[in-house]
């Protein structure tokens, strides 16, 4: 079960996934008195690495993914940068699109819990369990 947050925890996380600080400045500039300590007893506590991993999930879905493609479609447009740059970025974006090995989001759906999946998530992976078993589902 997921627990809530205080508002000292929510500093915490938001210093921590959108400011990008160190555990333990987060921990610092969140308010705690022993920031070392306070960071590490908080990545121990179930709940509060739930809700970072929301956050950085969040952050990625918002504006990250963008970026990044962006970026990598300009490594390989850019004469400027190297030959093996722009094969791996070439490479890099392949993989994202599920040309080269395995999807990475796939992958992480089947790690998911059932309770962080979306909706349209929990068909996918109730259809992907159907054909796993050579199920028709009707």
């Amino acid at each position: 079960m997921v627990g809530i947050l205080s508002p000292q925890q929510v500093n915490f996380v938001n210093y921590l996934v959108s400011e990008g600080c160190s555990q333990t400045e987060a921990a610092r500039r969140a308010g705690y008195a022993h920031p070392k300590q306070a960071a590490y007893a908080l990545l121990q506590k179930e709940h509060v690495m739930h809700f970072i991993r929301a956050a950085q999930e969040s952050m990625i879905g918002a504006d990250l993914a963008n970026i990044a493609l962006k970026t990598l479609k300009a490594v390989m447009e850019t004469e400027k940068f190297s030959a093996a740059s722009r094969v791996s970025a070439a490479r890099t974006v392949m993989e994202i699109g599920g040309y080269l090995g395995n999807r990475p989001r796939e992958q992480a759906l089947e790690d998911k819990r059932i309770e962080d999946m979306s909706a349209d998530e929990i068909d996918r992976f109730i259809v992907a369990g159907y054909e796993r078993l050579g199920i028709q589902r009707n």
